[in-house]
């Protein structure tokens, strides 16, 4: 069964979904998270924005597996191929920049 799983997973789905993801946190004002992105000036990289298989290449060609989420290297730089990692969501959820903003507090 799980081989028929991974053949059938497609990367370019979840893919399209993080992209989506980073530019509503950057460009919707109505999304929750603007506050901690486009308010605070996060930009999306203009090839990425404009080119969802940009995006995708660059993501296959720097490490992205299913089990990873994208981060920004500097909490306060872009979303940009210098600026950008993938890492577990554990990862991420570690970081500094949670704590600064109120992102890292869990309900008990």
């Amino acid at each position: 069964m799980s081989g028929i799983a991974s053949f059938c997973y497609d990367p370019t789905r979840r893919l399209r979904s993080i992209w989506n993801g980073m530019i509503a946190r950057c460009e919707r004002t109505d999304h929750r998270s603007f506050p901690s992105y486009g308010a605070r000036g996060i930009k999306v990289y203009p090839e990425w924005k404009e080119n969802l298989h940009s995006f995708i290449d660059w993501a296959l060609s720097h490490g992205y597996a299913g089990n990873l989420t994208i981060d920004r290297i500097d909490n306060d730089g872009n979303y940009e191929p210098e600026n950008c990692q993938w890492i577990t969501a554990n990862q991420n959820f570690s970081k500094p920049k949670h704590r600064k903003y109120g992102l890292g507090e869990r309900a008990s």
